[in-house]
């Protein structure tokens, strides 16, 4: 029979995707704890009970569980290969379409800006790309 915690990270897991490799069971432990303690629960059995009928409470636990790092030109060779790609391939057709792009995740924005930063860098108007930026944080 699976545990409450096991219940919760796969739920977890079906919900948001969490990997259980990304993440490990003593962090998800402490969230969890943290979390009865947040919402005056006694058990996790209680917390589990909570959170199944509670949408806020997903949004909780997600943000309790998430690391929220966002900085400007992270990753720098996936911005080197983006400009890379623009310069050589988009830019070269005739009549290129209008460029769009989603990043994710990206908790605050900088990775989104410095997309934007890139483009205009380019050459870009704002009306030849549209760019989303989403994170499953909503911090």
């Amino acid at each position: 029979m699976k545990s409450e915690q096991d219940r919760i990270e796969a739920l977890l897991r079906d919900k948001m995707g969490l990997k259980a490799d990304r993440v490990s069971a003593r962090q998800i432990s402490k969230a969890l704890e943290s979390r009865c303690l947040a919402c005056n629960l006694p058990d996790l059995n209680s917390y589990l009970d909570y959170l199944e009928g509670c949408r806020q409470e997903w949004f909780s636990l997600v943000d309790q569980i998430v690391v929220p790092e966002t900085w400007f030109f992270r990753h720098p060779a996936a911005f080197a290969f983006l400009r890379r790609y623009l310069q050589q391939e988009w830019l070269q057709q005739t009549s290129p379409p209008k460029l769009n792009i989603l990043c994710l995740p990206c908790s605050t924005g900088e990775e989104a800006y410095s997309i934007a930063i890139t483009l205009l860098d380019l050459g870009f108007s704002p009306d030849q790309f549209r760019l989303d930026a989403i994170d499953i944080s909503y911090k």
